[in-house]
């Protein structure tokens, strides 16, 4: 058999209105543990942001009419009826698919709302993404996509702080992965791998 690139895949796959997943395996899953391990960080991370104004629920699943997910947080705030749908992203790969699920879970929200007694008059998009480099280039080289989420850095702090007014579409917000000291963090189910030495019968010196 041939070998043939991943965009000829999923040309390939969409032909036939069906979409190609893959999975990487690794030490026998532990690399799941260690993505579900920096997802639960970065949300620990964005509650600090967020502050204690806002009720909060988490990992609300839905299905409605077919469209069907989950959503990293719903948080209400009682006295503007704003509603925040945030979505967390440790990294970024797909960013029109990022922003086109937002859109779908934003749109679906106040419905969801109903669900916790929430009376919602408005409806804020959320993007969190965890601090790096790789993940700022890649917002800016796709700004395009991003730019409805204009409310971002200090202007967002404050505004989630404070939500009477508006803020501009949504919000994008880059948090780091690291302690109030800005100190990196080992991250829970990182392990560091040790090389295996050459030779089946080496001694350690």
């Amino acid at each position: 058999m041939r070998a043939c690139s991943l965009a000829t895949l999923h040309r390939l796959f969409e032909a036939f209105d069906a979409r190609l997943v893959l999975s990487v395996l690794w030490r026998g899953g532990e690399l799941d543990r260690l993505l579900d391990a920096d997802h639960a960080l970065l949300g620990e991370r964005w509650a600090g942001v967020r502050g204690d104004r806002w009720e909060a629920a988490a990992e609300v699943t839905y299905n409605e009419y077919g469209e069907r997910g989950s959503i990293d947080e719903l948080a209400f705030d009682p006295i503007t009826g704003t509603l925040l749908v945030v979505e967390l992203k440790t990294g970024l790969y797909d960013g029109g698919g990022t922003v086109a699920k937002l859109d779908e879970k934003a749109r679906l929200a106040a419905r969801l709302g109903r669900r916790f007694g929430w009376e919602v008059r408005r409806v804020v998009p959320v993007l969190v993404i965890a601090e790096s480099r790789t993940n700022r280039r890649r917002v800016e080289l796709h700004e395009r996509l991003f730019g409805r989420l204009r409310c971002r850095g200090r202007a967002a702090r404050a505004w989630l702080r404070q939500p009477e007014a508006g803020c501009g579409g949504g919000v994008l917000l880059f948090v780091p992965l690291s302690d109030v000291r800005g100190k990196t963090v080992m991250r829970a189910g990182r392990q560091r791998v040790r090389p295996r030495a050459h030779g089946s019968g080496a001694k350690a010196g």
